[in-house]
């Protein structure tokens, strides 16, 4: 059997690899680390060939192949006449986490020949049911309240996964019920972890009430917003001229337990103010143009559309192209100097109001 394994959602392809692993007394894992196209072949030929003493069942589990295959291609066509004449014996796995080019006559191959599955990480309604699912399996419960807040800390800028609707984004709780680019399952059930972990904390400290149900306010003090949510209001503070309150924010945004680094910290924060500003110089370009029909040229949901417009109209084109160059020459400063990276965003988010 011959299965190909792919897509973005790392965690849950991972946890099948490994509920695989625990069916097979024999498992061979090979993934490409620099050798010659040659090497590589024989290396693949002696796992998919050799057989033990008596013959038993084996997993074969080839790593990343599609990232580098193009550049072994003795080893890429070996492998394509193994996989069309595998032996019932051998289920071969080809694992890929990494982004690769669909474009490849490799992958266009396994379409044919492999049973296919995408992960995908879920959004909305699947998502809930995901996290439902994880903390059920563990005796845990989630209030609805606490599971729209979670998932709106986790996503990039905050609408209501719920309700979904621009009424309730203006309100200012605002989710796309997806989480944010860059976060994954990993962090989504590390998350859970912690919240679970306080539920039922070490028999010698007391239990906090409610046992084993997650409460709203559990994940208000225990879930750190996503840093694009801080950057999205950051930029409405100082696009509304309420410098001190931006500046409070900044305090708290970079006093959080896991800015051990502060110049690290510091970055992070440029990077995001920039994407946001860049976000905000796309939908102010198309403002001539339908929410609708500006989602489909960005590849964008229409509540985050929705949501950068209405923020891009406290700004004028000109402003947000000097908060740019503003950012770009911060960013130099903090990385060729010594200049307290605190106090260099201060000064930017002074000159930045509006």
């Amino acid at each position: 059997m011959i299965n190909f394994f792919y897509g973005e959602d790392t965690f849950t392809l991972s946890q099948e690899i490994t509920n695989l692993k625990a069916r097979f007394k024999f498992v061979e894992t090979l993934s490409i680390n620099g050798e010659s196209d040659v090497q590589l072949k024989n290396k693949l030929q002696d796992i998919l060939q050799s057989q033990g003493l008596f013959v038993q069942k084996k997993l074969v589990i080839l790593n990343n192949f599609l990232t580098d295959v193009k550049a072994y291609p003795q080893t890429e066509e070996y492998l394509l006449k193994a996989l069309n004449n595998s032996n019932s014996e051998t289920t071969v796995v080809i694992a890929q986490e990494e982004k690769f080019d669909r474009r490849l006559k490799f992958f266009k191959a396994l379409q044919k020949i492999a049973q296919n599955r995408e992960f995908t990480i879920p959004a909305g309604k699947d998502l809930e049911i995901w996290i439902k699912s994880y903390l059920g399996h563990r005796g845990f419960e989630i209030e609805n309240s606490g599971l729209v807040e979670l998932i709106a800390r986790l996503s990039d800028d905050g609408i209501d996964p719920v309700r979904n609707s621009p009424s309730q984004w203006a309100s200012g709780r605002t989710s796309t019920g997806e989480i944010a680019n860059g976060t994954s399952l990993w962090q989504v059930s590390s998350e859970l972890e912690k919240l679970m972990l306080f539920r039922s904390p070490p028999s010698l400290s007391p239990s906090p009430p409610g046992g084993g149900k997650i409460a709203f306010a559990d994940v208000r003090d225990l879930v750190m917003p996503n840093i694009s949510q801080n950057v999205f209001q950051l930029t409405n503070l100082f696009a509304e001229g309420r410098g001190r309150e931006a500046v409070s924010l900044l305090e708290k945004m970079m006093s959080a337990p896991q800015a051990s680094d502060l110049k690290s910290q510091t970055i992070q924060i440029i990077g995001g103010l920039a994407s946001q500003i860049r976000s905000l110089l796309l939908v102010k370009d198309l403002e001539r143009e339908t929410p609708s029909k500006i989602a489909e040229i960005l590849s964008w949901k229409e509540g985050r559309v929705w949501i950068n417009s209405k923020l891009a109209k406290k700004f004028t084109k000109e402003k947000l192209l000097g908060l740019m160059r503003d950012l770009r020459a911060l960013d130099l400063r903090l990385k060729t100097s010594e200049e307290p990276p605190k106090l260099l965003l201060s000064l930017f988010l002074q000159k930045a109001k509006v």
